[in-house]
């Protein structure tokens, strides 16, 4: 089977296309885990329940990883986009870290529990490399021409990211710069 055949055919020739709207869904979902993680760790972050918070981290965090899994195949099999080696490079390296990182997560949430604590900084370092990889890949494909030319709703989809990128992952990253008092009233 021609898997770059196989793949073109399946996104009617605008793989790249959708490997940003995949990505950018991807970072999104990254900046909420941080925004929910601020909430159970640091009693900061999104106002809802504690015990809320640690349920849906730990669902959404499932989908990040079967997104991400996926996304991953597609783009070690099928080469999309702008080919500067430099930034092939950097996207290569960073793709390779951010697997290395899940793995490091998964250990100490399952193999490791005694240190737990790292918890909080593993989550951050994920996502940092995810907006590091984001941007890499498809704030370079929107804001750069390339061809295809991404469409108005892909530009538009990937400026909505960066938002939420910026409310729930600021929102996630302050949580853990200035944890919550030890008498702030549960939300």
């Amino acid at each position: 089977m021609d898997i770059v055949k196989f793949f073109n055919d399946l996104t009617a020739g605008h793989l790249l296309a959708w490997k940003t709207g995949v990505a950018s869904l991807i970072v999104a979902l990254a900046a909420l885990q941080v925004a929910l993680a601020g909430r159970f760790w640091a009693g900061r972050g999104l106002r809802v329940p504690r015990d809320q918070a640690s349920r849906f981290h730990r669902w959404n965090g499932r989908a990040l990883l079967v997104l991400s899994l996926g996304l991953g195949y597609a783009c070690l099999l099928v080469q999309a986009g702008p080919t500067d080696p430099f930034r092939v490079l950097l996207h290569s390296v960073l793709g390779g870290t951010l697997f290395l990182l899940l793995g490091a997560k998964l250990s100490v949430l399952h193999v490791f529990r005694n240190r737990r604590s790292w918890l909080p900084f593993l989550g951050i370092a994920l996502f940092v490399n995810y907006i590091a990889l984001w941007l890499l890949s498809a704030g370079d494909y929107v804001t750069k021409s390339s061809d295809p030319q991404p469409g108005t709703f892909l530009s538009t989809w990937v400026v909505l990211t960066a938002v939420v990128l910026l409310v729930l992952g600021g929102l996630g990253l302050l949580a853990f710069a200035r944890p919550a008092a030890a008498d702030t009233p549960e939300a």
